[in-house]
């Protein structure tokens, strides 16, 4: 889905609907169970509802907005990723299977079995029973304010005690939201960390490094599986499963090694073994740079002919 598609799809469900319904992720030892927040009405829900529209309206209004692959996620910034791997991981159920048809099957958060404490994060589904827009939003615990804070607010010109309850407080971040069935990433690293995607992430890098292997052009491939032990490299290395144009289209590594000598971008960034038949690397900068070599970041303009190290190469329909 093109960026344009996206905004015109969150403006319609926005403009079409306005209702809002809060849920409460919830971590047991066993599962992470969803319940439905029972919300005063009024100006809780109102302001609620207004809050979360308005997140969602300023990623529309934001003219530098991207969509990109979420296999091809990159650093920069004003952008979302669109979910294109063939498989979630399972602590993504409580999101992937949700239905808002079966909102009455969902039991409400109970004051008196359940507990804040357990609290993960949030669903925040904003639409009606046609269309609608699910956002998670991660919860952390600086967020909950524990009943057994003393705490204090200005009533009268004085500092009155706070009565002894747990307090949550809600921003409007969005970590990831799903619409028509397609997820949509904001914050890459919250999933890794809280959602299962790193070990996502983990085989597909190692699925790369196999595919890297099979293609010869490393002297020594163990060295990339020895780095993808940061998970900022597995990453990297992740994305070129299935999508390196390089190793996808076979081209001869003769032809690759003649480019990463010549390249201005490249050059005396790798040594090479006595033949000229595959790349040795023996730094992370050279670890690094393969992983661009391979993912095609090296480009030349054709009008200026400069050369660029493109790091978001948006491919263009012609």
């Amino acid at each position: 889905m093109n960026v344009n598609d996206l905004k015109n799809r969150l403006s319609e469900v926005l403009n079409e609907t306005a209702s809002i319904n809060l849920f409460f992720v919830l971590k047991t030892d066993e599962d992470l169970v969803v319940k439905k927040a029972d919300l005063d009405g009024g100006d809780t829900t109102t302001e609620l509802n207004q809050m979360f529209r308005q997140r969602i309206q300023m990623m529309m209004d934001n003219d530098e907005l991207s969509v990109i692959s979420l296999s091809t996620a990159d650093e920069r910034m004003n952008a979302v990723y669109e979910y294109d791997y063939d498989s979630y991981p399972d602590t993504m159920s409580f999101i992937t299977n949700f239905d808002i048809h079966n909102i009455t099957a969902i039991q409400n958060f109970n004051f008196s079995t359940d507990s804040f404490k357990d609290l993960m994060g949030y669903l925040v589904y904003i639409g009606d029973m046609k269309q609608g827009i699910l956002c998670f939003k991660k919860h952390y615990p600086f967020s909950l304010i524990k009943r057994d804070s003393f705490l204090m607010y200005k009533r009268h010109e004085r500092l009155t005690k706070l009565e002894n309850e747990d307090i949550l407080r809600l921003n409007n971040d969005i970590h990831l939201f799903m619409i028509d069935g397609t997820m949509f990433v904001c914050d890459v690293k919250t999933i890794e960390s809280y959602l299962g995607f790193e070990d996502l992430v983990r085989h597909k890098a190692t699925e790369a490094i196999e595919s890297i292997r099979d293609i010869g052009l490393l002297e020594n491939v163990d060295i990339l599986s020895e780095a993808a032990e940061d998970m900022s490299f597995s990453r990297k290395l992740s994305k070129l499963d299935g999508q390196s144009l390089i190793i996808t289209n076979g081209i001869p590594n003769h032809k690759v090694i003649n480019f990463s000598k010549t390249h201005p971008g490249l050059r005396d960034k790798f040594k090479y073994t006595e033949d000229d038949s595959q790349i040795i690397l023996d730094s992370k900068k050279s670890q690094k740079a393969f992983l661009k070599l391979l993912n095609d970041d090296f480009l030349i303009s054709e009008l200026t002919e400069q050369p660029y190290d493109s790091l978001a190469k948006d491919k263009i329909t012609v």
